[in-house]
């Protein structure tokens, strides 16, 4: 699924506490491991909608 989203463009973003909670060193080629401050500017930068 990942692969997917990456072949088609869509950037991948990954919390780096996370990967490491999960022992995942190496995130897959293309997905960016971001830290918490990262995950924060994403948010901003790209405001969720949602409708109930």
């Amino acid at each position: 699924m990942v692969e997917a989203l990456l072949g088609n463009g869509v950037s991948v973003y990954a919390i780096s506490a996370d990967l490491s909670m999960r022992s995942v060193s190496q995130p897959i080629e293309g997905v960016t491991a971001v830290d918490y401050a990262g995950f924060v500017d994403l948010v901003e930068e790209h405001p969720l909608h949602s409708w109930l």
